[in-house]
């Protein structure tokens, strides 16, 4: 077995050949056997590091095949295996750095700083990045397209789907609204027909505005008899009080005296008015009827 190391170690040469023979399949267009390469390179100078930790061997052909590896998986789209295999390339050059021969003379904040790490838990967070499943190939745009078509349609169905229950339930709850309700009913009827509520009401207005009208326009009939009387009591005298109104109780003597001077006044004025009718009423009809002498000598 130390033999065989011994020969690997001797032929050390041919893993820098196995590196640029990937590098050259990547160029080559053929990622999955430039992908074989660099893993070989690795796992060969694992089996040397650990068998002999001091030797000078081309330890740093592993940080470099994994930052090859983990273009090419950027390259295909799957991150998180990218993302893996570049941590453990930096975690390998941190460990070189903290463990170089000459570190001594060197003065360096950063090697000083840096996060020690062990050569066997860097190997198993490469074997650990090795056996990552690679991520799923992205579908083609026409793929993605239907996808996205099947998901949109289904969800529109689902919305037209609680649209409609939700419809139900509330024509439900407006049935059992207006089974309750006479407003509610007389509501419904006017939203159901809107136009035959409408004609109805401008006809109804236009029907009171035309007898509103004719009542205000119309004159009241005039009555002779008031025209007459209110003609008549103008002339009266002003502290003239008709019969019917007087009152019972005792007025001042010198007033009732003067009231019953002017009513005797006015009954022989009448009867005079009366007298003097009546002769002119006889001298008419004697002009239209004449007497003889006979009637008269009777008169």
């Amino acid at each position: 077995m130390e033999e065989k190391i011994m020969k690997m170690a001797m032929n050390s040469s041919t893993y820098e050949n196995q590196y640029k023979q990937g590098d050259a399949l990547v160029k080559l267009g053929k990622p999955d056997a430039a992908l074989q390469k660099f893993k070989s390179v690795c796992e060969n100078l694992e089996v040397l590091m650990k068998a002999n930790p001091a030797a000078r061997i081309e330890s740093h052909l592993i940080p470099m095949s994994l930052t090859k590896m983990a273009d090419i998986y950027k390259d295909k789209k799957d991150v998180n295996k990218a993302l893996a295999l570049m941590k453990n390339a930096r975690h390998f050059l941190e460990y070189m750095c903290a463990n170089k021969p000459n570190r001594e003379d060197e003065d360096s904040d950063e090697a000083d700083n840096a996060e020690h790490y062990t050569l066997g838990a860097l190997f198993v967070e490469m074997h650990k990045a090795f056996d990552m499943e690679d991520a799923t190939p992205p579908s083609d745009a026409e793929e993605i397209t239907r996808i996205f078509l099947e998901a949109k349609k289904k969800h529109e169905e689902e919305t037209a789907r609680k649209n409609i229950e939700k419809l139900k339930a509330i024509n439900e709850a407006r049935k059992e609204k207006l089974r309750n309700s006479r407003w509610a009913r007389f509501v419904e009827l006017v939203n159901d027909h809107p136009i035959a509520f409408a004609i109805g009401s401008v006809v109804f207005l236009s029907v009171f505005l035309i007898i509103s009208l004719m009542m205000f326009t119309i004159e009241p009939p005039v009555n002779v008899f008031d025209q007459k009387r209110s003609k008549y009591e103008k002339n009266l005298p002003p502290d003239y009080v008709p019969p019917g109104q007087r009152h019972g109780h005792t007025h001042n003597h010198e007033h009732e005296k003067a009231s019953a001077e002017r009513s005797k006044a006015e009954q022989e004025r009448l009867k005079k008015m009366m007298e003097d009718l009546s002769k002119y009423v006889d001298k008419e009809d004697l002009k239209q009827n004449p007497m003889d002498d006979q009637a008269k000598q009777e008169l």
